[in-house]
C-alpha cells in the first residue's frame, strides 16, 4: 500500500482526535512521497474534502500552515494555483490561528508565483476575501494587501488595490477596520506619497476623529510611518495636525500611546529628513513641547509613559539644551 492510501486508511481507522492530528501533520511527508502529479491530482483534492467535512481547528491549522511548504511539492511554480483553493476554504474560519496561518502560507508562496498567476488568481482571489460576506474573511484580506501590493506593477491594478483597501477601513465591521488599520502602516510604508495623499489621508483623517477609541489609539502607528514617506511639508500640512489633536483627546490610552511613541516621531524625523534639526519649528515649537503637556497629564497612566521616554528623547536629541528649556519646569514639580 502506497503512502497516500496508508494516510487516507489511517484517517478512516482511528476515531480518536489525537491521532488523526498526527496523521494529517504527515501531509507534507505524504506530498514527497507520492510525488507532485499525484498530490495535485489526489492528495489536494482530498485535503479540500478534509476541510469541508473534518470540522476541527487544529486540523485546519495544520493543513493551512503545510500549504505554503507545498511550494517544492506539487512541481514548477505555475501548479501554485492548486493550492489557493484550499488557502481560501481556510480563511473564512472563526479561529484567528487558522487564519494566520492562511497569511503566512500566502506570504511564503507569492514571490514563486508568475505575472500572470499574480495577475489572473492573485488579485481576484484578494477580492472575493476582501467582499465577501464573512467578517473573518475580510479580516483575513487586511493582512495580505501589502505582501500583493509591493509585487503588483500595472497601475490601474495598484488603484483598485487602493480602492479596496480604503473600503477596508470603513467596513461596517469594527473588527475588520481595527484588522485593516492595524496593517495600514505597512500597507503605507510601500505606496507613493502622492497616491497616499490622494487615495490614503482622507481615511487617516476621518479614523482621528472615530467614535471609538482602540480605531483612535492604531491610528496612531501611521504617524511614525509617514514620517519616513512625507516630505517635512507635507508632514507637516497633513499629519502634525493630527498629532496636536492627539494630545489633547479625552481618553488617556491615546495621550499615553503618544507619550509612548514620541520618540519614534522625533528619531524618524531626524533619520530620513536631513534638513532637520533640534532648532527646527517641528522639533522646538511643535513636538516637544507636546513633551511637557503630556508631563503634566492628569492621569499619572500618561505622566508615567512620558517620564519613561525622556532618557529616549535626550538619545535622539543629543542632550540639548532645548530639552531642559522645554520639560525641566514641569520634571520639578513631578517631583515635588
Amino acid at each position: 500500500m502506497d503512502a497516500f492510501e496508508l494516510f487516507k486508511d489511517d484517517l478512516l481507522l482511528e476515531n480518536n482526535y489525537s491521532l488523526n492530528i498526527v496523521v494529517i501533520k504527515r501531509i507534507d511527508l505524504v506530498a514527497k512521497s507520492i510525488g507532485p502529479e499525484r498530490t495535485r491530482n489526489e492528495l489536494l483534492p482530498y485535503l479540500a474534502d478534509i476541510i469541508e467535512q473534518y470540522d476541527h481547528d487544529e486540523a485546519h491549522y495544520i493543513i493551512a500552515e503545510k500549504l505554503g511548504s507545498f511550494i517544492d511539492l506539487i512541481g514548477d511554480s505555475a501548479h501554485l494555483v492548486d493550492i489557493l483553493p484550499l488557502l481560501e476554504q481556510l480563511a473564512s474560519k472563526e479561529e484567528v490561528g487558522i487564519r494566520t496561518a492562511v497569511t503566512d502560507s500566502l506570504i511564503l508562496i507569492l514571490p514563486s508565483l508568475s505575472k500572470s498567476i499574480l495577475v489572473n488568481n492573485i488579485i481576484p482571489l484578494l477580492k472575493r476575501l476582501a467582499d465577501d460576506h464573512w467578517f473573518t474573511t475580510r479580516v483575513t484580506a487586511t493582512s495580505l494587501f501589502t505582501s500583493i501590493y509591493k509585487l503588483v506593477t500595472e497601475t490601474n491594478s495598484r488603484q483598485m488595490l487602493r480602492n479596496l483597501y480604503s473600503d477596508l477601513c470603513n467596513d461596517d465591521t469594527p473588527m475588520v477596520r481595527k484588522s485593516a488599520i492595524v496593517n495600514l502602516s505597512s500597507f503605507l510604508a510601500i505606496v507613493d506619497t502622492k497616491h497616499i495623499i490622494n487615495d490614503l489621508l482622507s481615511i487617516i483623517q476621518d479614523v482621528s476623529n472615530d467614535d471609538l477609541e482602540l480605531m483612535r489609539q492604531e491610528i496612531l502607528s501611521t504617524y511614525v510611518t509617514l514620517c519616513n514617506v512625507f516630505d517635512i511639508n507635507d508632514y507637516t500640512d497633513h499629519i502634525l495636525p493630527l498629532i496636536q489633536k492627539a494630545v489633547n483627546d479625552k481618553s488617556w490610552r491615546i495621550r499615553r500611546k503618544l507619550a509612548i511613541i514620541l520618540p519614534n516621531l522625533l528619531k524618524n524625523l531626524k533619520t530620513h529628513h536631513s534638513d532637520i534639526n533640534n532648532e527646527s519649528d517641528i522639533i522646538k515649537i511643535s513636538l516637544l513641547p507636546m513633551l511637557g503637556i503630556l508631563l503634566s497629564d492628569v492621569e499619572a497612566e500618561v505622566r508615567i509613559s512620558a517620564c519613561n521616554s525622556i532618557s529616549n528623547i535626550c538619545n535622539i536629541l543629543e542632550y540639548d539644551s532645548i530639552i531642559a528649556d522645554t520639560t525641566l519646569d514641569v520634571i520639578e514639580s513631578l517631583v515635588k
